[in-house]
């Protein structure tokens, strides 16, 4: 069965396939992972919505002390599934040089328009 529309956008977002390796040993609070991962806050909380969305990312309640209640977030069983089919850090590094090559076309793109300006 081919990926969904919303699943190859979600992928396509910067830092989606990061927030589910976080998840990946240990459910964590989205304090956590936005103090791991090196994007806004804003960014981590969408890709969390699309990989919940997606049903890749449960929240669960964790008890911290006596009163203290914080959503934690652990990938789902089709989450552990998507990532044991990804070659970890090898994919990340390759998805990372994809990310600068798109930065530096932009880059020269704009080089070139303010160039024939």
């Amino acid at each position: 069965m081919p990926p969904s529309k919303d699943f190859e956008k979600a992928v396509e977002g910067k830092g989606f396939l990061e927030v589910l390796f976080h998840l990946k040993d240990a459910p964590r609070s989205f304090t956590e992972l936005v103090e791991k991962l090196p994007y806004s806050r804003a960014t981590v909380s969408s890709r969390l919505q699309e990989a919940l969305k997606l049903k890749l990312v449960e929240p669960t309640w964790v008890l911290k002390g006596r009163m203290k209640v914080r959503w934690q977030y652990k990938l789902s069983a089709e989450g552990k599934r998507l990532l044991s089919n990804l070659e970890g850090e090898e994919f990340l590094k390759a998805q990372e040089t994809i990310r600068r090559v798109r930065e530096r076309a932009m880059e020269v793109a704009l080089e070139k328009k303010a160039t024939s300006s």
